[in-house]
């Protein structure tokens, strides 16, 4: 199963990238066979609820401020290499190597599209994410799968992160209700799904997160 994060202007929908897939024609990540609903679907279900919750702009308006608020994919997308260093600082937990929870939404959002892009570079990082709870359930087996939202400073644009859990966990005892808060600490690894690779946070903890 794989998560997919859309990403958003204010006047619609402009790209959707695999979280846990690359661009190239090498990485398979991508493949989605038969009728089944994945668990893209149940996340751009979400993605569609959090879109109309928070469109609280008249066409007109937006129109208005395209010129001010328009921000190209490189620019408001891509991390700033050049601060890597306040990243790190700003990013480090003992015993975590990538800790979300301590960034601001915006570098939170740019550390999560470095991680789809570059997913390589984050392999074997334990990372520690909170965003809102979402589950999948595969017809087809009976399998859950679980999937964490995490959106921009503006709420207007969101990722979706994949995690399997230890064994010490039981759903649904163990878990948020759906689309309530969740904060996980995983690793960041590749698995395999047929002759799909993915990636995802393995091995994963459920957290209390900062007040």
């Amino acid at each position: 199963m794989r998560f997919t994060g859309y990403l958003k202007t204010g006047i619609g929908c402009i790209s959707a990238f695999t979280l846990i897939a690359c661009g190239d024609s090498s990485c398979r990540g991508t493949v989605v066979s038969g009728n089944i609903k994945s668990v893209n679907d149940i996340l751009q279900q979400e993605m569609s609820k959090e879109d109309s919750q928070n469109d609280v702009q008249s066409e007109t308006e937006t129109w208005q401020n395209i010129d001010e608020t328009y921000l190209s994919e490189s620019e408001y997308f891509v991390p700033d290499r050049n601060q890597e260093e306040d990243r790190t600082v700003t990013g480090k937990t003992e015993g975590i190597d990538i800790d979300l929870t301590s960034m601001n939404a915006d570098m939170v959002y740019a550390e999560v599209f470095d991680m789809m892009m570059e997913p390589e570079e984050y392999v074997g990082k334990i990372i520690k994410m909170e965003g809102l709870f979402t589950t999948f359930r595969d017809e087809t087996d009976g399998n859950v799968y679980f999937g964490c939202i995490i959106q921009d400073a503006l709420g207007c644009c969101a990722q979706g992160m994949e995690f399997f859990v230890t064994d010490e966990y039981h759903y649904p005892d163990d878990f948020p209700k759906e689309g309530n808060s969740v904060c996980v600490v995983g690793r960041f690894d590749r698995y395999q799904e047929g002759e799909a690779e993915y990636y995802a946070l393995v091995d994963s903890k459920l957290v209390e997160a900062k007040d």
